[in-house]
């Protein structure tokens, strides 16, 4: 049926435009040819559609080869006769043979693509009985060469019966046909490729601009529910508007997946590789995550290993991507445990490691039977027990061919009923060999309280990797024999008696494990509250060593802690409810906001105002973002080097790149992230004109 269908729908003018050998390569040709010369002991050669030779001549005779076709009216005859005898085998519809210009027998048959005459297929030069002297001194002084010679030459040509003839004739044309059935078949094929390549240009091209035109609602949805959060409103209400927040992202989550699946399937995803410090994935990977283990009660355990070297160089944003996929499917199918993400590397060479990341969880697990479709796209395994799990089921398939793109592999172990652990081994360029975390100077010992052994276990490594020692307690009464003045405690642990204990003890400094989105407060000097997980460099941190410049988790919620009264914004988007958005999000920061619906009513504004920031949408009609920065630059004096930045729900691969280079300073993706905007205006805001506020916004 697919045959058929493409028989119908072949494009007309490629197949006119195709050659013999763009079918056929002439390694192929020059064996088959010689293959059958071999067989018949027959000259043989394979000629295009006009009868000029595409492969070497095989047992071609003296008579032709050193007379006939060195001379320029005799090669001109040769191909008129190669053509001609594969045009009347054309017009017979079966085998034929000829005498050729030399007086020699020839026979011909077609290569055809379907109705169209690619080639001929040439054999014979030979004579059924000696030739007639006379007749060959006259062909000879037609064809200008010596008669002597010629003569000499034809008496030595190959004498066969006529069976042999007849014989040769059929199976030279039965090879033919055979050449024109491989023709077609790699037309076909050619036909297929071709149309699979512009099917998954048009998909591609279809799902950029579905994400573009979905992304402008969902930048409404998301934007003004986030908005409203910030308003005074009843607990169930902000619960309905927290689950509309939730099931936004989620379907963000699809449309950038099947987004992502298209590019690769089309080729256009690219592996785009910077320095980056593989410590600073797993801090900005924490708080993507660590609400969900939260919300389903998970202990989240992250072993990071104190020997990986500090900063190395790869796709940063991709390895992001593939170890959050595998996080969010380990917190989607564990109903209860943990989930472990432990991260280190083994040496390749001097310049570079094989990063390594396991996730594990004690989770559902998989079946032995569903391992070989594990990473098949738009698949989840038992739906019946994960139907209450959303997602498309593109999340492994996508960081598996993401992995392999990067010259990785990930593996998987399951037992079912117990859990899983996905392996992701990936090659990585070693830029500083020095280790992110480095021992402590002075050793300290610590007491730890903890519930989970797995976490016990790994506090306790992490402890001894920055040079310090510990002692596990199990009971709340055990502090009374601590000496060290240090104690690390699960809040699983702290209720109302470990508080007085505290509230008594001052000397004592207790660092509280709490879940990440903890949001209380505790009124106690000698409590620091440090939000799972912890690990080694959040460890070093809570001890005050940590390199200043460095982010923990406990003051990211506080990092955008400013407002900007003096700055004015230019915000542009010709959708009003983008503009809404975009105000009230900013809103807090107590800036100067202006909207414009158009790149020209953006130029005129900007002609009448100096605006320290202009915000700008890319898609606009009749005047896009990129054009309309390039005439504010150019006809707007004192716009030179005023920062624009791209907000935009074109998020196809190259955007980004594109954009920077037509000259735009920055880029945000919609639906914009308040945080992320809030973040990226600090980039831009010159510190004098920053006011510093004890409540982040």
């Amino acid at each position: 049926m697919l045959i058929d269908d493409l028989r119908l729908e072949i494009d007309e003018d490629l197949k006119n435009n195709l050659t013999l050998t763009d079918l056929i390569s002439v390694d192929v040709l020059q064996k088959l040819q010689d293959s059958f010369a071999g067989v018949t002991q027959m000259a043989s050669l394979i000629t295009d559609a006009e009868g000029i030779p595409v492969t070497k001549g095989t047992n071609f005779s003296g008579l032709c080869m050193d007379f006939c076709r060195k001379s320029e009216k005799g090669l001109k005859r040769c191909e008129e006769c190669d053509r001609k005898g594969a045009q009347m085998s054309l017009e017979k519809k079966g085998p034929i043979s000829y005498f050729c210009h030399a007086n020699m027998v020839d026979f011909a048959a077609p290569i055809m693509l379907g109705d169209r005459m690619l080639g001929s297929f040439i054999g014979g030069q030979v004579l059924t009985e000696k030739p007639d002297p006379e007749k060959m001194r006259e062909i000879a002084r037609e064809l200008q060469l010596d008669e002597d010679s010629f003569v000499e030459a034809a008496m030595q040509t190959h004498i066969v019966p006529q069976e042999e003839i007849d014989r040769a004739t059929r199976f030279i044309y039965e090879f033919a046909a055979s050449m024109s059935d491989m023709a077609y078949k790699e037309f076909l094929s050619k036909e297929l490729s071709r149309k699979a390549l512009e099917a998954a240009v048009q998909k591609s091209d279809f799902l950029a601009n579905m994400s573009h035109e979905i992304r402008t609602p969902m930048n409404a949805v998301l934007g003004l529910s986030e908005v409203a959060l910030r308003e005074n409103m009843s607990d169930s209400l902000r619960e309905y508007l927290e689950q509309i927040q939730a099931a936004g992202r989620n379907l963000l989550v699809i449309i950038d997946d099947i987004l992502d699946l298209s590019k690769i399937e089309s080729g256009k995803l690219n592996i785009n590789e910077i320095n980056y410090e593989p410590a600073r994935i797993v801090q900005e990977l924490i708080p993507l995550i660590a609400g969900k283990m939260d919300e389903k009660g998970l202990d989240f355990i992250v072993d990071y290993s104190m020997d990986l070297p500090k900063e190395l160089c790869g796709d940063k944003v991709r390895l992001q991507q593939i170890f959050l996929n595998l996080l969010s499917n380990a917190a989607k199918f564990t109903a209860a445990g943990q989930v472990r993400m432990k991260i280190y590397h083994e040496a390749l060479a001097e310049d570079k490691i094989l990063l390594k990341v396991e996730v594990t969880d004690t989770g559902i697990g998989i079946k032995a039977s569903d391992m070989q479709k594990l990473f098949t796209s738009f698949q989840q395994l038992d739906a019946r027990r994960s139907r209450q799990n959303e997602g498309a089921g593109l999340g492994l398939a996508i960081s598996k061919n993401l992995v392999e793109m990067m010259g990785g592999k990930i593996t998987v172990q399951s037992e079912f009923g117990e859990g899983t652990t996905f392996t992701v081994s990936v090659p990585q360029k070693i830029v500083v060999r020095r280790a992110e975390v480095q021992p402590l100077p002075e050793n300290i010992f610590v007491g730890s309280m903890l519930k989970n052994k797995t976490a016990q276990e790994a506090l306790a490594k992490d402890l001894e990797a920055i040079g310090q020692g510990k002692v596990t307690y199990r009971e709340l009464e055990d502090l009374s024999a601590m000496e060290q003045g240090y104690c690390i405690m699960d809040a699983k642990f702290f209720d109302e008696n470990a508080l007085l204990y505290l509230k008594n003890h001052a000397e004592i400094q207790c660092f509280l494990l709490v879940p990440f989105d903890y949001a209380g407060k505790i009124h106690l000097p000698n409590v620091t509250m440090l939000r799972k997980p912890v690990y080694a460099a959040v460890l070093q941190e809570a001890f005050g060593l940590l390199a200043s410049e460095k982010r923990s988790q406990r003051t990211a919620r506080t990092q955008f802690a400013y407002i900007a009264p003096e700055i004015s914004v230019l915000a542009v988007d010709d959708n009003k409810v983008n503009l809404l958005v975009t105000t009230k999000i900013l809103a807090p920061l107590k800036m100067q906001i202006d909207t414009a619906m158009s790149g020209k009513e953006a130029i005129e504004m900007a002609g009448k105002t100096k605006y320290d920031i202009i915000l700008m949408d890319h898609m606009m009609p009749e005047m896009d973002g990129v054009e309309a920065t390039h005439r504010i630059r150019q006809e707007v004096p004192g716009y030179e080097k005023t920062p624009v930045i791209a907000l935009t729900a074109n998020v196809v691969d190259g955007t980004r790149e594109m954009l920077l280079k037509e000259g735009l300073d920055d880029f945000a993706a919609k639906p914009i992230k308040p945080k992320d905007l809030v973040t990226l205006l600090a980039k831009w805001i010159p510190e004098d004109k920053m006011m510093k506020v004890e409540e982040p916004v």
